[in-house]
């Protein structure tokens, strides 16, 4: 049997497809599908070069060796190949050294070196090694191979690197959390950018479908890029061959001339496969599919497949957006592209938009205008069967006429890749993020508290947390924090000054601050002695400054000085009621002018019952709790970066976990019920010992006499509890007893159960019991397209009645762990400070958990449940582990794959 997880790497794809760093799609597939000659042709190709770096000097007999054993069933561990319009372009493999240690090697053609296919061939030879659960890999290269050295060294998995005089060895160890994270992310923005610069920056544009009638889908986007002034050639395909905007026509795709970047289809559903072959056999470089029915019941009863549109331009090595979608557009002076029918066309602005709905864009851009803002890039991603949001994220964060992305998602096809993105582009910019979908009950059947609990929702909000997304609730709430993005510089902190000329507006923004995480601002005394010196009689100074109605234009303008000379003050909140001797308009000029000469300080301003029109340097408001939301917003991005400056990495400081063992009892609860099972308890305590999570004393007994005998080892009061494969919530099946005082106590409470619940009770355990302590629940689950997840919460049987949980991707680092438990509000009933041992030990369980969940892979769900926390260390009471074969690819944080 091969080592570690053999289930996770049976569930790894034969074949699929990515991105070499040129932005070129091509396939990775298993050796499997390669023939010999195939094989021996790569390596006839190859130069000498080549082949003496990759065989140590070895020479020719190296080569016939190595290609019997890529053939050989019974071979090492993994070989995989790369393709590249079906051609043969890279092999690479890996082979056992010792136990749990592995050997890589490849050779890429020399035509195709240079284009980052050794690195992803590297991602996905870790990634499987990962899955078996192997300790590390090792490459043996040659000194003087300066791009397979750089390959490894810039790779982010190597931690250790020795160099003799003539090669140095790399290890990458396999059982550290996160390494190459960053660097994959950064790796995948730049393919993707490339990849994409056809599709968003094309250099000439054809219209298929573009006929006379003016409500057409494809006159109207002829429409547009004629409004828009696309700076390159513009072609027009219909069947009468009538010109549309005085744009000449072509009859037929074949009659084009052959060098057009971007087709843009606007035919009926049924047609659009012949047109996209048509256009894929004219070498166009990108294709935007508008049609509407795709994935849904034509009148024959049938859909059309989108999937199949996706196939033909990855063998054609071109992207795909759409199809049913409004279109994109790219306001960039060199462009001028708006290949969309959108009801209005946007101004070029600093706002990125990449939205699921044509409407919701469609929404957004009317609100961005009427705030005096446009966008940049936009693309609606339709059903998106290739290029999705993670793309277009990568193409806005490089995109230097972007300050900020708003995103709009009904769905998450691929949440891996989009935090993979995400987490380098949410350190340079900006990206807010509306996901509908909180009130949606959650859809995963599951039979613990854990699995029930991982709702889409929380898995968006632990994707959030981990790369700083800033998620909104609402279109209005997403528009108005992108303005301030926009408009405004972030907030160096969270202190707020209020800055008003009457009360009551003031108060609801202090209400508004104590509510959102942001804290009003403890002016100093030089500040406040300045304000009593310039404010009239009646006024007040403090957490609000109240300048009275009498305040006129120069008061405003000093007091706003003043206050944003603080050095105590981050952001300025202006809560302000129209009078005779300030109307709006003067209002405006003085907020603006005095703003601008204070860069640093955010300003925000609240006129009651106006604001959200267009003009204006500083945004504005119309009620103070709105404005207080999209500040808080702003902050939180802020701060988010702040603390990944100063953020531990992944693999925090705690005692190393012993995965192997750990694996040694999954796989043992597998043979015995290789469809998966919960663990039996002995199972349970020697898989969490494994990662140095131990349970209250517990004795397993096989009958009510033996569970009576077992309790004269334990202290009373007793706890007694029935395990059984459907026992899982004890509790609500009366599985449990508590406070027995006695041996009698015990046999008498184990029959009645018996008795009651007859076969479905396996066993017994027996503890003493705990008192005086809160109750929280810690738990990690895999969710398919997910990943691992970890949560904390309210535990004991008010997990069911209160769901009071936080949830994480896995790993977690410790400062998420912390905020993750911070956020509960049963938080202050669980935790102490920061710094103390109850808090500190509490962190460190959920952070192996974290850690258990993102190593085995066969773990699909984990409940401790009750944990009792207090000053002390936590006492796990109760636990329960369900194991079964992996539902996805355990693809991992480094490999990356285009949608499927």
């Amino acid at each position: 049997m091969s080592p570690g997880h053999p289930a996770a790497v049976a569930a790894w794809p034969e074949r699929y497809e990515t991105l070499s760093a040129d932005g070129v799609p091509f396939e990775i597939s298993s050796v499997s599908t390669v023939t010999r000659d195939e094989l021996t042709d790569l390596f006839a190709r190859a130069s000498d070069r080549s082949l003496y770096q990759r065989f140590l000097g070895a020479g020719h007999p190296a080569v016939d060796a190595y290609v019997e054993q890529l053939l050989d069933p019974a071979r090492g561990l993994d070989a995989v190949v790369a393709r590249l319009h079906g051609e043969l372009v890279a092999v690479a493999s890996s082979h056992v050294l010792t136990e749990g240690e592995a050997e890589i090697g490849m050779l890429v053609a020399d035509e195709h070196q240079h284009r980052g296919i050794g690195t992803l061939l590297l991602e996905d030879l870790v990634a499987r090694a990962r899955a078996r659960g192997l300790a590390g890999v090792t490459a043996f290269v040659l000194s003087a191979n300066d791009q397979m050295v750089q390959v490894l060294r810039d790779s982010g998995l190597v931690r250790e690197a020795l160099t003799d005089a003539d090669t140095v060895t790399f290890r990458i160890p396999l059982q550290e959390n996160g390494p190459g994270a960053a660097e994959a992310g950064r790796r995948a923005v730049t393919s993707s950018v490339k990849s994409l610069a056809r599709l968003l920056a094309p250099q000439s544009v054809v219209v298929v479908g573009a006929g006379r009638r003016r409500n057409g889908v494809g006159h109207q986007v002829v429409a547009h890029l004629r409004r828009a002034r696309f700076t390159g050639p513009l072609y027009v395909v219909n069947r009468s061959g009538h010109a549309v905007h005085s744009v000449p026509a072509y009859r037929s795709v074949a009659d084009l001339p052959r060098s057009i970047d971007l087709g843009v289809v606007a035919v009926p559903a049924p047609e659009v496969e012949a047109v996209v072959r048509d256009l894929l056999a004219l070498g166009v470089g990108a294709l935007l599919v508008l049609s509407a029915g795709f994935g849904h019941a034509t009148e024959q009863g049938s859909p059309h497949d989108e999937d199949r549109l996706r196939e033909l331009c990855r063998e054609a090595g071109v992207r795909l957006l759409g199809p049913n979608c409004i279109g994109l557009v790219n306001t960039d002076r060199s462009v001028r592209l708006d290949a969309s029918f959108l009801p209005k066309a946007p101004r070029p602005g600093r706002v990125a938009v990449v939205a699921q709905s044509g409407a919701v864009a469609a929404g957004l851009v009317e609100m961005l205008d009427r705030r005096g803002l446009g966008v940049s890039v936009l693309a609606t991603l339709g059903d998106a069967p290739d290029v999705g949001p993670a793309e277009l994220l990568a193409y806005a964060t490089e995109d230097a006429e972007t300050s900020v992305v708003a995103l709009h998602l009904e769905g998450l096809a691929d949440p891996s890749a989009l935090a993979r993105v995400a987490q380098e582009a949410t350190t340079r910019k900006p990206v807010l993020l509306l996901k509908p979908g909180r009130s949606v009950a959650a859809r995963v059947a599951a039979r613990s508290h854990t699995g029930a609990a991982a709702v889409d929702d929380a898995a968006v909000d632990a994707l959030c947390r981990r790369t700083g997304i800033t998620r909104v609730a609402s279109l209005e709430e997403l528009a108005d924090i992108a303005t301030l993005h926009a408009t405004q510089s972030t907030p160096r902190g969270l202190r707020v000054a209020v800055v008003g000329n009457s009360g009551g507006p003031g108060v609801l923004a202090l209400d508004a601050l104590s509510e959102s995480g942001l804290v009003a601002a403890e002016l100093t005394q030089h500040t406040l002695m300045r304000l009593d010196m310039l404010l009239a009689p009646g006024a007040s100074s403090g957490q609000l400054v109240d300048m009275t109605a009498s305040a006129g234009a120069d008061v405003l303008e000093q007091a706003m000085a003043t206050v944003m000379d603080d050095p105590g003050v981050d952001a300025l909140l202006l809560a302000l009621t129209p009078l005779q001797q300030l109307p709006t308009a003067l209002i405006r000029s003085v907020v603006d002018r005095t703003s601008a000469s204070h860069p640093d300080v955010t300003t925000v301003l609240c006129i009651t019952g106006e604001g959200g029109r267009e003009g204006g340097r500083v945004p504005w408001f119309d009620d103070p709790a709105r404005a207080v939301r999209s500040l808080a917003g702003q902050a939180r991005w802020g701060s988010w970066v702040r603390q990944q400056a100063q953020a531990r990495p992944l693999a925090d400081p705690v005692p190393r976990a012993d995965a192997a063992t750990a694996r040694e009892v999954v796989r043992g609860a597998l043979l015995r019920r290789p469809e998966g099972c919960w663990l039996e308890p002995r199972e349970v305590r020697d898989l969490l010992r494994a990662y140095h999570v131990d349970l209250v004393p517990t004795v397993e007994a096989d009958s009510p006499e033996n569970a009576a005998d077992a309790s004269a080892t334990l202290r009373a009061p007793l706890a007694l509890k029935a395990f059984g494969e459907s026992l899982v919530h004890k509790t609500a099946r009366g599985a449990v007893a508590l406070d027995l005082r006695s041996a009698h106590d015990v046999r008498d409470a184990a029959h009645e159960m018996v008795e009651r619940l007859g076969d479905e009770v396996r066993g017994f355990v027996v503890q003493p019991m705990v008192f005086g302590r809160r109750e929280v629940i810690i738990g990690g689950t895999r969710k398919p397209g997910w990943g691992p997840l970890v949560m904390v919460g309210r535990g004991g049987v008010d997990t069911d009645v209160d769901p009071d949980r936080a949830w994480a991707l896995a790993p977690a680092p410790m400062v998420e762990v912390e905020a993750m438990v911070r956020s509960l509000r049963c938080s202050d009933g669980i935790v102490g400070s920061a710094a103390s041992v109850g808090s500190a030990r509490l962190y460190e369980l959920v952070s192996r958990v974290s850690e258990l969940v993102t190593d085995l892979f066969d773990v699909a769900e984990l409940d401790l449940n009750p944990v009792l926390v207090g000053s002390g260390p936590p006492l796990v009471v109760d636990a329960r582990v369900r194991v079964a074969p992996p539902a996805e690819v355990p693809w991992g944080p480094v490999v990356r794959h285009l949608p499927t």
